[in-house]
């Protein structure tokens, strides 16, 4: 390999790594990322068995999240640090895979479409665990397919910690894994070893292999069993999860697109058996057919779980491990072909439409599988100054995804933010409403103050104010809190029957536990106890400590109808945690209806 060669592919590398960096720093918080920072990263509850149920932990990212917000606090830079250090790994095993190509132009469009591979290139910025796992993939296959090739102790426990870490980044990864284990207990059979290497290899195998995954195996079928893992397609591998990789990867799952990408994959794999019988030494072991099985057992294994188990297909990122196989089979199955005629290698050049793709979509604003939820720095200075102008807590409204992350900026740095409401979005009776106007319509009588940089995000102002009539003010008496559950307020129902209600609470709360995970719940039940209405404020999204200081919000609930039997706000102290209510008080205000909402 010559010194300008490598010199190009770190140049490539450092552009990618930078683009991550940056990435990493300037994008909002998605939903995703927020609530893994609300329910795991500052709770410190993460592990298996011993945390909140959701697939939507990826284990390993997670945790190493967490050592980062312990060390620099909860930046998203801090939060999504691990993800972008992972790139390094991910790079080094690009280069390391690329010098087994053997032909230049495979090599460079190799390289090329890797390091910028569209969609999973942003994952590197995200606290999310698809690029960790990619990384890690990269190396347990490079490793698995080492340890086939050439055999080797140091490939067999970089093999089999590799997987482990790659699973336990995303557990979509987990038939991939079986099918690694298996080949590589079908090498330790069938090749020729001491007996001693033998049996060093099979208590790896069994502590580094089957042991995590029987561990992992036992986990993922929790999930299943409580209905988690709900993320995926019934459609079947073509029509389901390669048409959401086409769209993920290139907007657009149209014909004339899977025609050629199915195509492709064909040619891939007839190049690669084409190859293998003609070869007459090692052809079994060979990087390409290695690759090539794995590949088919997993294709095969989705058919199992997806028809014989009712395991849903995956799509767009739980599938996105695809995309590094596919380059992988395809540049192999290429330069194989060009071993015998040279013309092959340019074929090698459609790798190119990756970075191309990626190029194409650079931005530093949003992650292109959610625009939609990139709220930007002007949106919520609009809404600071706002508030800092108003006599009461501001009414803001949002879709249900925007929460988190709203949540996440005002504990971070912008402490005077509003509490935002997804309750019966969208409604007009709200001061503000944050709104993606692509899929949603205003109601009438708002006009736009502030767009974010993506476009997606309008955040629009009420043209009449809000007035509010006071109906009740109640004064709550100091008290501890520490029974499960402790109720602030419980009117008589039928006297609120048919009027819209503004709850507002001002609370001096003090609180000794790192994170509160008390509950402040606005209820509002039916006739045999079922939920009319159910708004849950988590109070550890709300200050960082609890030191007396007075939290003051305010909350709507909707019109009551005359089934509501019962209206209570109230305390559920689920563990228990030392609370305290130094003041408090409750005021009941009424929403006076609109008499002019014409547009300014």
């Amino acid at each position: 390999m010559s010194v300008r060669k490598r010199r190009a592919f770190l140049l490539l590398a450092a552009l990618a790594f930078a683009y991550v960096a940056m990435r990493a720093y300037l994008v909002p918080l998605t939903h995703y990322e927020a609530r893994t920072f609300f329910v795991y990263t500052l709770s410190g509850r993460f592990l298996p068995f011993l945390s909140h149920w959701d697939a939507g932990n990826h284990l390993l990212c997670t945790a190493l999240g967490w050592l980062s917000y312990e060390a620099f606090g909860m930046a998203p830079w801090s939060l999504r640090l691990f993800s972008v250090l992972s790139f390094l790994l991910y790079a080094w095993y690009v280069w390391r895979w690329g010098l087994l190509l053997h032909r230049s132009v495979v090599r460079g469009s190799f390289w090329a479409a890797l390091l910028f591979a569209p969609v999973l290139i942003e994952f590197f910025s995200m606290y999310r665990g698809y690029g960790m796992a990619t990384a890690f993939l990269l190396m347990a296959l490079y490793h698995t397919t080492a340890l086939i090739r050439d055999g080797g102790r140091n490939h067999l426990i970089a093999a089999l910690l590799a997987w482990l870490l790659a699973a336990l980044s995303m557990l979509s990864l987990m038939i991939l894994w079986c099918a690694a284990l298996g080949v590589i207990a079908l090498d330790m059979v069938i090749n020729s070893r001491s007996a001693r290497a033998r049996i060093t290899g099979s208590v790896l195998w069994l502590t580094l292999g089957i042991l995590p995954l029987v561990g992992v195996s036992l986990y993922a079928r929790e999930l299943k069993d409580q209905g988690l893992l709900y993320f995926g397609t019934e459609d079947g591998l073509y029509r389901g999860t390669l048409r959401s990789l086409t769209v993920e990867f290139f907007g657009t799952d149209a014909a004339w697109l899977m025609v050629p990408v199915a195509l492709i994959m064909l040619m891939t794999f007839s190049a690669i058996c084409w190859s293998l019988f003609r070869s007459t030494t090692d052809r079994w072991r060979s990087t390409a057919v290695v690759l090539t099985a794995l590949f088919l057992v997993e294709l095969l294994g989705r058919l199992v779980l997806g028809e014989g188990f009712g395991v849903l297909y995956p799509t767009g990122r739980t599938a996105l491990h695809w995309l590094p196989l596919a380059v992988l089979l395809f540049a192999f199955a290429v330069d194989g072909l060009a071993v015998g005629k040279g013309v092959w290698q340019w074929a090698s050049l459609l790798l190119l439409a990756l970075p191309i793709r990626t190029l194409t979509t650079l931005n530093l604003s949003y992650v292109r599988s959610w625009p939609e939820e990139a709220i930007s720095a002007n949106i919520y200075d609009t809404v600071g100054r706002l508030q800092r102008a108003a006599p009461r807590p501001l009414l803001v409204d949002g879709y249900r995804q925007m929460p988190p992350p709203w949540d996440h900026e005002r504990l971070w740095m912008r402490p005077a933010l509003p509490l935002l409401s997804s309750h019966g979005f969208p409604q007009a009776n709200c001061d503000l409403l944050l709104i993606d106007t692509t899929y949603f319509t205003a109601p009438p009588g708002f006009h736009t103050i502030a767009t974010s940089a993506t476009g997606r995000q309008v955040l629009k102002q009420r043209n009449v104010p809000i007035q509010l009539a006071l109906m009740n003010d109640s004064v709550l008496a100091p008290t501890s809190l520490n029974d499960e559950f402790h109720g602030l307020w419980e009117p008589n129902a039928q006297e609120l029957v048919a009027q819209e209600l503004v709850l507002e609470l001002k609370l001096d709360l003090r609180s000794d536990a790192r994170c509160l995970e008390t509950l402040l719940v606005i209820e509002v039940d039916g006739p045999d106890g079922e939920h009319l209405h159910y708004d849950q404020i988590e109070l550890r999204t709300l200050q960082p400590e609890w030191t007396g200081d007075t939290l003051h919000i305010m909350r709507r609930l909707p019109i009551l109808s005359g089934n509501a039997k019962r209206v209570v706000c109230y305390f559920w102290n689920r563990h228990r945690q030392n609370l305290s209510l130094s003041s408090g008080r409750v005021r009941t205000l009424r929403i006076q209806p609109d008499h002019d909402l014409r547009n300014p």
